[in-house]
């Protein structure tokens, strides 16, 4: 393949790139069941389940010699004892072949674009693991791996089970299905979604979805059903019998932005803390849910709105510079948007709204309730909103309020060396009550209304000009 070749005759292009070859070399995957390597048929290639942890050995030839690589997938819901085991057998599998191969640690969501091209574009990932899936053939575990999606499709069937998966990607090699929560506010406008129930179908066709996730779309369907025609869904178009299908209609991620196949202004996400003794912000390239931290507070730019997302356990500083950090962000803006019509929305951990979910791939409803007990939830839940959207001048208005700056003594803010946290410019705000009244004559209120020309003179007199 000519594309084999530039790789191979130009190594500089595979550094840049992280692809190898490709893909189109031998594959063999192994699925890490009771703590062992079990390989997977090839029907079975591409498939995976969260739950589960796998070792997949990738032979390719350049140079002439062969090449290995050991890619361990490591599932968002397995255990830390298989994803150890996923990592000690790739090893033994390196160890095999003298030390040749290159160990690659890939973490559900966040697939490099080689390993997802060894795939070409049918990377299906389920919900569950090895005993949810593939548990139900008794007698003959070799059969039961070996039709064990087969098994579930069977007893899907019998549950009158509906299962609904999420198409997404910019180009045929970088497309994936994950399965989702099966419910109407699992849709997203920019997106497709394949819906398989009992008796039905559908490929549910978002706005903004692109053709690639369209055409992956039917590939899904053909894998989950291969004798059953499917029912072609374009978004606003559902059919009652649809809407039954998905447990009734729901709000859903739909905003304006999601309806475009390729948005100019691409969301992005960063992670604002301070943990190191420093307020730093950082970005974080193919973000996934997982990427928000509880301790922290991060930042996500959808353009038209910009979400601060306050994790449980964020501190007080950390959600007093990001204000701060949101203002210059908007300001130093290069795309040229105006600052004073994006909103800038607040939401906290837990309580996200579908306005904020629509930018996460398989955002999953369950992962922060885990954390905290469903009593806990109803008691937070019924003191605050969801989403609180933040006036910036009014923040800062209160922020700087007579009340809210720290106080210190006329001789302290007097001194060469002011106190750390005295605003330079605005010194008597930093007085107490008592201290402003004896030193100006009135109360801060009234202070307050007076023209700036004779509050100048007034501090002068005072000495905390």
């Amino acid at each position: 393949a000519r594309e084999n070749a530039d790789i191979d005759s130009n190594p500089n292009m595979a550094s840049r790139t992280g692809m190898y070859d490709d893909g189109s070399g031998k594959i063999e995957v192994y699925r890490i069941e009771n703590f062992e390597p079990v390989k997977q048929p090839n029907e079975l290639h591409g498939q995976f389940f969260g739950g589960d942890s796998y070792v997949i050995q990738y032979t390719y030839k350049q140079g002439g010699r062969e090449r290995y690589i050991i890619y361990y997938w490591l599932g968002l819901t397995s255990s830390k004892d298989e994803q150890g085991a996923a990592a000690i057998h790739a090893t033994k599998m390196d160890d095999k072949l003298g030390g040749a191969a290159v160990q690659i640690r890939v973490v559900q969501g966040k697939e490099p674009q080689h390993f997802l091209q060894l795939f070409k574009g049918k990377m299906i990932i389920h919900l569950g693991g090895c005993d949810s899936g593939f548990k139900h053939v008794e007698g003959d575990e070799e059969a039961g791996r070996a039709s064990g999606f087969k098994n579930q499709q069977a007893e899907d069937k019998k549950a009158n089970r509906v299962r609904m998966y999420q198409v997404k990607g910019t180009n045929e090699l970088n497309t994936r299905a994950v399965e989702v929560e099966s419910s109407a506010k699992s849709l997203n406008s920019n997106d497709i979604f394949v819906i398989k129930g009992p008796k039905q179908l559908y490929i549910w066709a978002g706005k903004g979805g692109s053709g690639d996730e369209r055409e992956l779309g039917k590939k899904v369907a053909k894998v989950l059903e291969p004798k059953s025609a499917y029912t072609l869904v374009p978004e606003t178009k559902e059919p009652t019998e649809f809407w039954e299908a998905v447990g009734g209609k729901q709000e859903y991620a739909s905003s304006t932005r999601l309806q475009e196949e390729s948005p100019a202004h691409p969301p992005r996400l960063f992670q604002c803390s301070n943990a190191s003794g420093n307020f730093r912000v950082e970005e974080i390239n193919n973000y996934t849910q997982q990427d928000l931290v509880e301790d922290d507070v991060m930042l996500l730019d959808a353009y038209n709105e910009v979400y601060i997302w306050v994790g449980a356990g964020a501190n007080a500083e950390e959600k007093k510079q990001i204000l701060v950090t949101a203002k210059e962000y908007l300001m130093t803006d290069p795309s040229g948007r105006d600052p004073d019509s994006t909103q800038l929305i607040q939401v906290k951990q837990g309580f996200e709204p579908v306005t904020f979910t629509g930018w996460f791939m398989a955002w999953d409803n369950k992962y922060f309730q885990n954390m905290q007990s469903e009593d806990q939830m109803r008691q937070e839940l019924a003191k605050q909103n969801a989403a609180i959207v933040i006036d910036l001048k009014a923040a800062e208005e209160q922020e700087d309020s007579f009340d809210n700056c720290p106080k210190f003594t006329l001789a302290q803010l007097q001194a060469k060396e002011l106190p750390e946290g005295v605003n330079a410019g605005k010194k008597e705000k930093h007085l107490s009550k008592e201290d402003f009244e004896k030193l100006f004559g009135m109360p801060y209120e009234k202070y307050a209304t007076i023209p700036k020309w004779k509050q100048d003179n007034l501090k002068k007199k005072a000495g905390v000009y």
